[in-house]
């Protein structure tokens, strides 16, 4: 699954002795889930709970809460009853709601986030997801917006890009010369819509003999 980014969906609520400061989702192939956070800016030792769940459909299918201080790296592994993988045909999201509560009860800070099961691997000349091999008809998106140029001018015009394509038949794309929106990996998330990503290297001849201005070398770097 694409990373679970959240530095969009993230949040605070206006506490300023601790909070969420990065977080990250790694997911084992069958039944776990690990979440971890790290809280770099605090200013006030306090105990704390932090509270995971995990949603299905919007109903909770597991959960955990553990202690932890002000400065913390946490990790939780967290199995789940059943697994539900991410396929084109059924692109399911599990729901993650993380809560940080003080001594008192009251919530002081919080985020939301997603994560999807599946695995990706090659056998030869085919692709192949959660072992099953699939014929990717992609298109080669460009990024390019008669009204913002490289930059979607709404999110509409990010979740029409990938309905067009899969109307006219193809189920991913190639994303051409740029780094996508955060918000457009999100709808190829819960769209089925595979993508493959490289970097713009428009003007990259001169920093670096051919081909390694065409890779992340410590020539092109």
């Amino acid at each position: 699954c694409h990373p679970a980014t959240t530095r969009w969906l993230q949040h605070g609520v206006g506490v300023a002795h601790f909070h969420f400061h990065t977080e990250g989702l790694g997911r084992s192939k069958d039944s776990g889930v690990v979440g971890r956070w790290l809280d770099s800016e605090a200013s006030v030792r306090q105990e704390s709970r932090d509270r995971f769940q995990i949603l299905a459909d919007g109903k909770e299918v597991a959960s955990k809460t553990l202690q932890t201080n002000a400065d913390f790296t946490l990790q939780a592994d967290i199995p789940l009853p059943t697994v539900r993988r991410w396929t084109i045909e059924d692109p399911f999201l599990y729901e993650v709601n993380v809560e940080l509560r003080n001594t008192s009860n009251e919530v002081v800070d919080s985020y939301q986030s997603y994560f999807g099961f599946r695995t990706v691997s090659l056998d030869g000349k085919k692709f192949k997801l959660n072992g099953k091999t699939i014929f990717q008809r992609l298109v080669l998106d460009q990024g390019y917006y008669p009204d913002g140029l490289m930059t979607a001018p709404r999110d509409e015009d990010l979740v029409e890009d990938i309905r067009l394509s899969l109307e006219a038949g193809f189920n991913g794309a190639r994303l051409h010369q740029k780094v996508f929106e955060e918000r457009f990996l999100y709808h190829a998330d819960r769209m089925g819509y595979l993508v493959w990503g490289e970097f713009g290297d428009w003007g990259a001849a001169n920093l670096g003999r051919f081909p390694h201005h065409q890779s992340f070398s410590a020539s092109y770097i």
